[in-house]
C-alpha cells in the first residue's frame, strides 16, 4: 500500500487535553483515599467516568490529505474518508458541546444533510437524528474557528473537495453586510 505524501497533509492536532492533567492528579489522590472507604471509591469511579468522556472526544481529530480525510484517535488512524465519499461540506456553528465555534461539518454519503436555521444551528426537530448519525460516524466536524488556522483549513478543503456546499458565514454577511456598531 502506497502511503500518501506527508507534505500535503494538514494535521489538525489539538493538545488542549493537557489541561486535564491536574484533574488526573486529583483523581489519583482521590483513588488513594478511596481505597480505604467504599463510598469514596464510588465517588472516584463516577468522577473518572466524567473525566474520561471529554478526554476521549478531544483525542479524536482529523488529518486532511489530498485524497480525503483520515480520522484519527490519539494519532492512530481508524477510518479514511475519500473526498469522493463526502456528500456535503458546510461551515456552521459547532453542533455539539461548544456553541459559538465555527466548524466545517462534513457529511459522508451514508449520512443525511442537515441545513442550519438562521442562527447557524440545526433545528431542534432534527437534532436527535443528527446526533445519531454523528455518533455513528456518518458526519463529523472539523474545527475552523481559529483566526489564523480557520481560513487555511477552509482553503485546504476547497482546494481538494471543491467549494463549500453551504457557508453560514457568507449567508450571514449577505443578510447583514455591515456589522452592528455598539458604541
Amino acid at each position: 500500500m502506497k502511503h500518501p505524501d506527508k507534505k500535503n497533509e494538514m494535521p489538525l492536532r489539538d493538545y488542549s487535553w493537557i489541561i486535564f492533567l491536574p484533574f488526573v492528579a486529583l483523581g489519583w489522590m482521590a483513588f488513594k483515599a478511596a481505597l480505604e472507604n467504599a463510598a469514596a471509591l464510588i465517588v472516584w469511579l463516577v468522577y473518572s467516568l466524567f473525566l474520561l468522556f471529554p478526554i476521549l472526544l478531544i483525542l479524536r481529530y482529523p488529518v486532511l490529505t489530498e485524497t480525503g480525510v483520515r480520522r484519527t484517535f490519539a494519532g492512530i488512524g481508524y477510518r479514511f474518508v475519500p473526498w469522493s465519499e463526502v456528500r456535503d461540506v458546510m461551515r456552521v456553528y459547532n453542533q455539539a458541546f461548544t456553541h459559538g465555534m465555527m466548524t466545517l461539518m462534513v457529511t459522508t454519503t451514508q449520512g443525511h444533510v442537515y441545513r442550519p436555521d438562521e442562527k447557524g444551528y440545526i433545528p431542534p426537530a432534527q437534532r436527535r437524528a443528527f446526533f445519531r448519525e454523528w455518533i455513528a460516524g456518518k458526519s463529523f466536524m472539523i474545527d475552523c474557528s481559529g483566526k489564523k488556522s480557520g481560513p487555511k483549513i477552509v482553503a485546504y478543503v476547497e482546494k481538494y473537495y471543491g467549494p463549500l456546499d453551504y457557508d453560514f458565514v457568507a449567508e450571514r454577511e449577505k443578510q447583514h453586510p455591515t456589522p452592528k456598531k455598539w458604541w
